[in-house]
């Protein structure tokens, strides 16, 4: 009973003491009208609690009785139900109109950049395109006249090569011996060159 009394004088002085935070008044109303309850149990924590905001705060601990705790409470709870406003959280005064102001002229601000910026990375993103279809173009371009040069060589080596068959292949070979010996031999000789350089290309 000595340390509940104890508890309860600890207790009640932190909550008629004006050195803590309003804020935490109703937690300690409700651990002092726990306390008071023989219903509900209370933990060494909360109690070991409760002396450390006594130390923290320097509030000096007053003899108070079980009978001044209930009194206190019972106070406490005519007063809540006459005042129930106060226990509200108050709303936020509205803003002045210079403020709101204010704020429209720093959004207008904010929403030009914000356009102007659009605006620049569109202006950007249309370059871009531009420039990437340029050189596609030029790829596309030097590709053809690749592919034209390719096929112009083709056709002046198969001349070439169909010139060279009438005038050395030994089927066609025309004149004295002794010419159809000397191109049988150049046949023979630059023939399978000839087709070395076709297979390759």
């Amino acid at each position: 009973m000595v340390h509940k009394n104890h508890i309860i004088s600890s207790t009640l002085s932190l909550i008629k003491s004006d050195l803590i935070n309003a804020d935490m008044k109703p937690a300690y109303i409700n651990f002092l009208r726990r306390l008071l309850s023989s219903s509900r149990a209370i933990d060494d924590d909360e109690i070991q609690y409760i002396n450390q905001e006594l130390i923290k705060h320097a509030v000096k601990v007053k003899n108070f009785t079980e009978g001044d705790a209930l009194s206190y409470l019972a106070r406490h709870a005519k007063e809540n139900r006459r005042n129930p406003d106060e226990s509200k959280p108050k709303k936020e005064k509205s803003s002045s109109p210079k403020n709101k102001d204010n704020i429209s002229i720093d959004y207008r601000k904010e929403m030009l950049l914000l356009k102007e910026s659009v605006a620049e990375l569109r202006t950007e993103l249309r370059q871009a395109i531009d420039s990437r279809e340029k050189w596609r173009k030029r790829a596309e371009l030097a590709e053809s006249k690749m592919k034209d040069n390719e096929g112009a060589n083709d056709l002046k080596f198969r001349k070439v090569k169909a010139k060279f068959s009438r005038m050395y292949h030994p089927d066609r070979v025309a004149g004295s011996s002794f010419e159809k010996i000397m191109k049988q031999e150049v046949f023979k000789e630059f023939w399978p060159i000839i087709e070395d350089v076709e297979k390759e290309g």
